[in-house]
């Protein structure tokens, strides 16, 4: 996370993009990236970047037939490094410059996975490789409806997976030779995680046929197990069973990794008509497990706010996998200054959005964006910064010195008048509040 960033926060800018080029709220949009001082903003078929700084529109590019919904079940189709933008569109990848936004080359499916129509689905742009998975064309959500929002708030949603999992090294804006595919199971977008030069997954132990789009409780019956690549060779470095009582998960299954621990999060239906949520701690080397726990989310008969699908964050040594919040190394529950180990996040508003994390500070929708401070008292422990309203996956960014929050409240109902994206920066020492 930023190390600059802390609670103390005043406002930088607010400004566009507005509500009119975004995403419905309730179809939860991929996350918006940071970097190199620029805001990357998706928005409908199409993405934004500003100056981070001032809000100053830099450019925008229509990408059309690039959106996807329902982002929790699915995986990031953009990713930014070294000046360069990499986004998934139908069956390529586009690399696109990030000072310009003009397009450098296109990299298609095929190229990693000939025959069947395919699309390209996550995509992640390193230093020095472009990786991605080849998926299904009717895998991802690509079409908004009614009927979208309505069924993808509820438990045991199917998770969107790919069919192969491949990478090649750059060489300037080409590819170059050293590429690799893997070709196993059936693999689960939301797990796909790059750390330390390794690729993990959970991918079936035999391909399961059909859309592309399988409920958990299909693919644990065709075998679950965590793989993990080597990632410039695609050499298999180990893999393990979906075992312990992770295997319960049924509405979603992430995966999380920071040096050398890798993080596993699952939820299913629990006691007392509550979400329950396994966490489970790998080595990333052998794959040995470090420990595991569980714990409920706290709101039985909530399931209509994304109570089931909360992402992991990882805080230095620390993990809050919400409500909780756990030692990395060790599983042992903590809480923030002067509360108890046993104490859980309870949000002052609903629960759709998930959190992110910088320094000793949480970021996420409450009734308005809100910060905890988990190095404050309690008087001083949760501040809203601006009467808006959040969306409702990863909206608000602590990057680049600042806590972004681009517009993400297009269809909204609720009562707030204020649609703008707006940055806010730490206080200076000695500045007047």
């Amino acid at each position: 996370g930023d190390s600059i960033v802390h609670s103390d926060l005043v406002l930088q800018w607010f400004g566009g993009p507005g509500a009119a080029p975004m995403v419905d709220r309730h179809l939860r949009a991929p996350a918006p990236l940071a970097a190199e001082g620029k805001l990357i903003i998706p928005g409908e078929n199409l993405v934004i970047v500003v100056d981070a700084y001032n809000g100053t529109e830099l450019w925008r590019l229509p990408l059309p037939d690039s959106q996807r919904y329902s982002m929790p079940y699915d995986a990031g189709y953009m990713s930014v490094n070294a000046g360069r933008l990499c986004v998934a569109v139908a069956d390529e990848a586009r690399l696109i410059n990030l000072a310009s936004g003009e397009v450098e080359r296109t990299f298609p499916v095929s190229a990693f996975v000939p025959g069947e129509q395919r699309h390209w689905g996550h995509a992640v742009l390193t230093s020095k490789r472009v990786f991605g998975t080849a998926q299904r064309t009717t895998a991802s959500r690509t079409k908004p409806s009614r009927g979208l929002i309505s069924a993808d708030y509820n438990n045991n949603q199917s998770m969107v997976t790919g069919t192969h999992l491949f990478s090649a090294p750059l060489k300037g804006s080409r590819l170059g030779l050293g590429k690799w595919t893997h070709d196993g199971g059936t693999i689960l977008n939301p797990t796909i995680t790059l750390n330390g030069g390794r690729v993990f997954f959970v991918e079936t132990t035999k391909p399961v046929t059909g859309s592309g789009r399988h409920s958990l409780d299909a693919l644990r019956k065709a075998g679950l197990q965590i793989v993990c690549l080597d990632a410039e060779t695609g050499g298999r470095l180990w893999a393990r069973l979906v075992d312990n009582g992770l295997e319960q998960s049924r509405s979603i299954l992430f995966l999380a990794s920071s040096g050398e621990h890798l993080i596993a999060t699952g939820s299913h239906l629990g006691a007392g008509n509550d979400t329950e949520y396994r966490v489970h701690c790998y080595s990333a080397k052998s794959g040995h497990e470090l420990w595991s726990a569980s714990h409920l989310k706290g709101k039985p008969g909530a399931f209509t706010h994304g109570e089931q699908v909360h992402h992991p964050v990882i805080l230095g040594d620390r993990l809050i996998a919400e409500p909780a919040i756990y030692e990395l190394a060790t599983g042992k529950r903590l809480g923030p200054l002067d509360m108890p180990a046993n104490w859980n996040l309870k949000r002052p508003g609903h629960s759709c959005g998930t959190l992110t994390g910088a320094g000793d500070c949480l970021f996420f929708r409450a009734a308005n964006p809100t910060v905890l401070d988990l190095g404050k008292s309690a008087a001083d422990r949760f501040q809203a910064l601006a009467p808006t309203r959040p969306g409702c996956w990863i909206n608000i960014l602590p990057a680049q010195g600042l806590v972004l929050i681009p517009e993400a409240s297009s269809g909204c109902v609720c009562h707030f008048s204020l649609q703008t994206s707006m940055a806010f920066r730490p206080r200076r020492q000695g500045e007047v509040k």
